[in-house]
């Protein structure tokens, strides 16, 4: 881990705040129960605060240049989705049987 403060560090800045640095991946591994004791105490306490993110969309694999290109840039927050038209039109009210093969 790279340029963690101790608390000796952080008090001389901020003597207001108590610090505790707290290596999550150390306790995921050695003590896997108080790791999901904190991930539902964090859910718990976040539930209702997120809101989705949001999504930029490039219809057809013409526009996977533009796409990656937005990436590149970093023209956007959120999420870049390259959509890829399908080649058959399928709905849910109708079957359909594949058959074929050697």
């Amino acid at each position: 881990k790279r340029d963690v403060w101790t608390p000796d560090e952080v008090a001389k800045l901020r003597p207001d705040v108590k610090y505790y640095p707290l290596a999550i991946d150390g306790v995921c591994e050695n003590e896997p129960d108080r790791y999901q004791g904190l991930l539902q105490r964090l859910e718990k306490d976040l539930r209702g605060s997120w809101k989705p993110l949001p999504v930029q969309e490039f219809y057809g694999l013409e526009q996977g240049v533009a796409s990656l290109q937005c990436l590149q840039r970093a023209q956007h927050i959120g999420k870049v989705v390259l959509t890829v038209p399908q080649r058959m039109s399928v709905t849910s009210e109708a079957c359909y049987v594949l058959s074929g093969g050697l």
